[in-house]
């Protein structure tokens, strides 16, 4: 997809990762394949914490 593209070689740019950099992020380009699997990932994860913490939403 060509927005993946251009965004995955804007966060490649130096000036670009230092700007994401200086405010604290870590830019890490992946495929849009990987950033789902990140997300499942994360959201398994939390799941269980909000579980074992009792958790509800109101």
């Amino acid at each position: 997809m060509p927005g993946v593209e251009v965004s995955v070689k804007a966060l490649e740019q130096p000036e670009v990762k230092a700007s994401y950099e200086k405010l604290g992020f870590v830019p890490q380009p992946s495929t849009r394949e990987e950033l789902a699997a990140f997300f499942r990932s994360e959201m398994q994860k939390y799941a269980e914490v909000i579980k074992n913490a009792g958790i509800q939403p109101n």
